[in-house]
């Protein structure tokens, strides 16, 4: 790794960790579960609409500051699990399954619809090229 992928990393970890930070307190001290799923749903897509860009032209320092740095500080699954164990500890199980599968479903969900409009977009933008060089 090069220093402007490193940079780019720290920068973006700064971002996601800001962004995470104002979803907490959006939610209040009582919505940690919203949270966590807001962060992680939203890291899913973002990290769904990225998968595709290995198939078209993207820097690596742009990848690294969204994919690693954004997404990496932005999404929790640690928090969610220690939340749910904690949840379980306290003697509730249907709630924190329920979160736990609604962030499981939803994020696994939007990943893939984010990575299907990401690759629908790449297809679409290789046949305009294509009809627009000469001879084709």
């Amino acid at each position: 790794m090069n220093t402007r992928t490193a940079a780019a990393i720290s920068v973006g970890a700064i971002l996601g960790a800001g962004l995470r930070w104002l979803v907490t307190l959006w939610n209040g001290p009582g919505g940690v579960d919203a949270a966590l799923l807001t962060v992680n749903v939203v890291g899913a897509a973002v990290l769904g609409y990225l998968s595709q860009y290995r198939l078209r032209p993207i820097s690596e320092e742009l990848g690294a500051l969204v994919g690693v740095g954004v997404c990496g500080a932005l999404t929790t699954w640690s928090s969610l699990a220690l939340h749910t164990a904690s949840e379980y500890r306290a003697g509730t199980a249907v709630a924190p399954t329920v979160w736990l599968g609604c962030n499981l479903v939803l994020g696994i969900g939007v990943a893939a619809a984010t990575r299907s409009i990401s690759r629908r977009q790449s297809s679409t933008g290789r046949s305009r090229t294509r009809s627009r060089t000469p001879g084709s």
